[in-house]
């Protein structure tokens, strides 16, 4: 009975634009109906209840608009472009008919989520609203490949923006809020950057802090052209000179489990990065 409910809602958007010719049911239906699943087990709110989620979750319709879009945007790019504009004014969520998508795929609440033309995802991911998947520039960007490549397994909190062609591995679970500019190995943690201050000498104007990942016993700080500036660097005011690895744009070094850790880096000209986790 689901699966024959979802079948006439596809059905209809399809009638609506037209695209039955060039339209593969099969495929798209079977797709939807993971997606729908997926977003019932992940989802609490949902009670566990795909109907539901495909009688009343506009988040889950975007989704919907874009596996149609994408199924036809080889035949025909101005109506899969037109479909997904649709549905952005519906949903307030925008997916590029051209985004390549893996199975299983969630949008939860969603308004304010935009995923570039290029950007790749894997399967079993899970987002959240006001999430960017974007290009490294405003304007000007490129041809070719220039938005996020995300694994499989991921989970991006909301209002989290990432930029450029980075790759976000496997099992990667990005905090709310996060600005992601690097690439993020699987099984990785990315915490939000609210507690972080970046205090500069006015002379200072080439050190930009791009983030930071956290495992069990080490984090790296990621900078622009950090090794010519790096002084020292403190935790919990104790001077670290062991167990410290300093490349073009990182900064490796050991943290403390079960404890508020606070992070002072100098730089030349009197800069300092305080950070605490």
């Amino acid at each position: 009975m689901l699966k024959v409910k979802l079948l006439n809602k596809i059905l209809k958007i399809a009638n609506k634009y037209e695209c039955f010719k060039i339209f593969p049911v099969d495929n798209i239906l079977e797709n939807a109906y993971e997606d729908l699943i997926s977003f019932s087990e992940k989802d609490p709110s949902s009670k566990n209840n795909p109907e539901y989620i495909l009688e009343s979750y506009n988040s889950y319709l975007s989704v919907l608009y874009y596996r149609i879009a994408n199924s036809i945007v080889d035949n025909n790019l101005i109506l899969a472009r037109k479909i997904t504009e649709d549905s952005k004014v519906i949903t307030g969520i925008e997916i590029h008919p051209c985004a390549k998508i893996g199975k299983r795929f969630v949008i939860d609440h969603g308004v304010g989520t935009v995923i570039g033309e290029t950007s790749i995802i894997g399967n079993d991911c899970y987002v959240l609203q006001s999430v960017i998947l974007g290009a490294d520039k405003i304007a000007n960007n490129k041809l070719g490949n220039r938005h996020p490549i995300i694994g499989n397994n991921v989970e991006i909190g909301g209002f989290s923006t990432l930029i450029g062609s980075i790759k976000i591995g496997d099992n990667t679970k990005i905090a709310p809020h996060s600005i992601i500019r690097n690439e993020i190995p699987k099984n990785s943690k990315v915490l939000s950057l609210g507690m972080v201050q970046l205090i500069k000498n006015e002379t200072l104007k080439n050190i930009n802090f791009n983030g930071y990942i956290k495992n069990d016993n080490h984090i790296v700080l990621y900078f622009d052209e950090l090794k010519q500036r790096f002084m020292n660097i403190y935790i919990n005011g104790n001077l670290i000179k062991d167990d410290l690895v300093i490349t073009e744009n990182e900064i490796i070094v050991k943290t403390y489990k079960n404890q508020i850790n606070k992070y002072k880096i100098n730089f030349t000209n009197n800069e300092e990065f305080l950070l605490t986790i």
